[in-house]
């Protein structure tokens, strides 16, 4: 059956993009970005993987593996209005005091996917910009698809024509016969999966790919999908401008597992990452994210372990209060323009839109 692409955005007409990018380039020249623009201590991206432009994306990926063209162009934009620096500078900067640049800006990759180093590596020494790798060693040593690439690969492949939800609240059937419908599917499934402890949420994954009649295998994986390995990681360590940390070793949530399990992952995964690369593995990111996917348990035995740091995917900017253990960051799409992550990057969207609300509001006082 030929593969689904039911995450593509909507599109807009040719006036209303024409209208977007004429916006986007107004509002990204320097001028009045300084004008716009929040100056916290700095700003933490946060990516997934990338495709080349000539690469097939098959299924859903939520938009979370980007165009080799639309990185390069972010680059660009970056290396203009900021100031790129090692994850390692700002957390020594949080812990000491240190000064650092002004809009400092910090690159962060998750989970190890092998295109970071086959198509976002060459870029980043082009312009040399350093980056942070999370690994989930697990995916790296042995290359097995996460459980959100095999559950986006069967309700794009399947052939069934509805699915029943694993949750008691919702057992009726729910029609895949759409594309949106399948979106829609993905995202109550993933929703409901995320709130399982892990061992749970693994055997909910092979429940669904069992009913749905499909199962995403090693020999599936398309390019973008799979995993870094231990060479292309030394060569990316060895360059000085690519550093690595922890992202547990399956991949789990911590927040949904017992607290000795938690710690197992933490240890496991810094302790691979160190025997593999030969560095301090001391840096570290929650799978997922979100509040209840970590907790102050987490943060305790992260610390108690030697980790310096923990980063969530909870949007926000780091200042010279932020707690270590919780940073926020700027999540990355592949549906966004460039410019208007770099609006999302220097916070002048929140300036922005307090700005038009205060011109609205005096509009309707003059009346």
């Amino acid at each position: 059956m030929k593969p689904l692409s039911y995450s593509s955005p909507p599109k807009q007409s040719n006036v209303a993009q024409n209208i977007r990018s004429l916006c986007l380039d107004a509002l990204s020249t320097r001028p009045l970005l300084d004008r716009l623009r929040e100056h916290p201590l700095a700003v933490i991206l946060m990516f997934h993987g990338f495709y080349a432009d000539d690469e097939s994306v098959a299924y859903s990926s939520e938009g979370k593996h980007l165009a080799v063209s639309s990185f390069a162009r972010l680059l660009g934009l970056l290396k203009r209005h900021f100031q790129p620096i090692h994850l390692r500078e700002l957390i020594a900067s949080l812990r000491n005091g240190a000064p650092l640049p002004p809009n400092a800006l910090v690159l962060t990759f998750d989970d190890g996917y092998e295109s970071n180093f086959r198509v976002a590596y060459p870029l980043l020494m082009k312009v040399q910009v350093p980056a942070t790798i999370f690994l989930a060693t697990e995916f790296v040593d042995e290359n097995t698809p996460m459980w959100t690439e095999r559950l986006e690969f069967a309700l794009a492949r399947s052939s069934k024509d509805h699915l029943i939800l694993p949750s008691a609240e919702e057992d009726k059937p729910i029609s895949l016969a759409t594309p949106s419908e399948r979106a829609t599917a993905l995202g109550k499934v993933k929703k409901i999966l995320k709130s399982l402890p892990h061992p749970e949420l693994l055997n909910q994954v092979d429940a669904l790919e069992d009913q749905l009649g499909v199962r995403l295998t090693r020999g599936d994986l398309l390019p973008y999908q799979r995993s870094l390995n231990w060479d292309q990681c030394r060569e990316m360590a060895d360059s000085g401008l690519v550093d690595f940390g922890g992202h547990t070793h399956s991949h789990c949530i911590l927040g949904r597992v017992e607290p000795d399990l938690a710690r197992k992952e933490i240890q496991t995964c810094r302790r691979i990452i160190e025997d593999r690369l030969n560095i301090d593995g001391g840096l570290f990111c929650y799978p997922n994210g979100k509040p209840g996917d970590y907790s102050e348990i987490c943060a305790k035995s992260l610390s108690e372990e030697g980790y310096s740091c923990a980063l969530t995917t909870e949007e926000g900017y780091v200042n010279r209060d932020s707690d270590p253990y919780a940073l926020h960051r700027i999540g990355i799409s592949d549906r966004d323009d460039p410019k208007w992550t770099l609006l999302q990057a220097t916070g002048s969207l929140p300036r922005l839109k307090r700005l038009l609300g205060r011109m609205q509001t005096a509009e309707k006082e003059a009346l």
